[in-house]
């Protein structure tokens, strides 16, 4: 038995590399805060998309409890940086409330989205 549960998203496709692999949470995000799984796997470290990933990563591993690991695969990049972003944002959900009410709204859209 594993130390720790797994989400599995229904109408997912899973893979063997990346069980997350643009899943229902994936779609619900790029709708809800207007951004790509392209995006966010890019070279570029504009200040926008940034705060996006971070966005991205705390709610992903924060409030919906995907593994690092799989969000990492997912916009291939080093589980290291995962971790940076979701640290920043976990940071930041304590002390900007306005970074929290921007997760609060897109946790609210993605929740509610069909």
């Amino acid at each position: 038995m594993p130390r720790h549960s797994r989400l599995f998203v229904p109408g997912a496709i899973y893979h063997v590399y990346c069980r997350v692999a643009r899943g229902e949470f994936v779609a619900r995000m790029e709708t809800a805060a207007d951004f790509s799984l392209r995006a966010l796997s890019a070279r570029s470290r504009d200040r926008d998309l940034t705060r996006q990933r971070i966005e991205f990563a705390t709610l992903a591993i924060g409030r919906y409890r995907l593994r690092v690991c799989d969000v990492a695969a997912l916009v291939r990049k080093h589980p290291n940086s995962v971790t940076k972003w979701l640290n920043k944002g976990l940071r930041l959900e304590r002390c900007d409330p306005e970074f929290k009410a921007r997760l609060d709204d897109l946790d609210a859209a993605i929740s509610k989205h069909t």
